[in-house]
This record gives C-alpha cells, structure tokens and sequence, in this order.
C-alpha cells in the first residue's frame, strides 16, 4: 500500500533524524545505521557513495534554487481513448498531449517540510515500530511496542 509505505518510510526517516541528528541522518540512511554507528565509533570512512549522496541531498535542502522550476508538460494517456484489445487504435489515437503544470500537481520544491528540522528539545517522540507479539519494555502500557 502506498500510503503505509510512506507513512513508514517518513517514520524511519523522523527516527534516524531524532537519533543522528541534522549532520548525520542522510548518511545513516543511505550507509544504514550500523555503517554510520560503526562509523562514529571507529572513524572508519564512510562508503564514497554515502558522502556523494549526503553532499547531494544537502545542496537540494540548502538551496531550493538548483530544483527544475517547472515541470515539462507531459504525453499522458487518456483511459477513455484507450482499448481492450492490442492493436485497435494506433498510438496517436490513444494518446493526446496534456499539459501539466506545477500549480495544478501542487509540486513543492522543497524535500522536507520546515518542521521536519526542528530543534532537538529532548522530547520523547512515539514509538512508530509495532509489533503483536512484542512483549512490554520498559513499563510501556501499550501492547506490542518494541523500542528501536
């Protein structure tokens, strides 16, 4: 399902931030956490592809300027011209050019919400990591959460 994916996928994201912080995050995802952890423990390198990711990633939240400023307009087939049977209609029968524009995908050019990087406050966030047959950790009343 889509929408569980990237529900699950902002989670892993909000938690590696919460425990990397700004300076480390990207590196912990594209590396994994163990790579980075081992990382900061031993000053082993990271992978050159983890740091030609993270300088990437950054230019892009740092300056929202370096996205396309507008989206090309597109062939996008219509469902109504197509058929059911292969061959029926040629190519340029099924397919009429449509014309799309930022304002009408609201596209934001910006990755990450503003409230994504907010200041650390040492507020305990929510567990996002459930499982049924978990057991209680730590006096957690809620059945099946397990702590990252």
């Amino acid at each position: 399902d889509p929408h569980d994916n990237i529900v699950a996928g902002t989670a892993y994201l909000r938690w590696l931030h919460d425990r990397y912080g700004d300076a480390g995050f990207l590196a912990a995802y594209n590396a994994g956490p163990a790579r980075y952890g081992e990382h900061l423990a031993t000053g082993r390198p990271l992978p050159s592809e983890t740091v030609s990711y993270v300088a990437h990633v950054r230019t892009l939240i740092e300056n929202p300027a370096s996205f396309p400023s507008g989206l090309a307009a597109k062939i996008v087939a219509d469902w109504r011209a197509g058929s059911l049977f292969v061959g029926a209609k040629t190519a340029s029968e099924s397919f009429m050019p449509v014309a799309v524009s930022v304002s009408q995908r609201a596209v934001s050019p910006h990755p990450f919400p503003a409230e994504f990087f907010a200041a650390r406050d040492g507020f305990r966030r929510p567990d996002f990591f459930v499982s049924r047959s978990a057991p209680e950790q730590d006096g957690d009343a809620r059945t099946g959460v397990m702590k990252p």
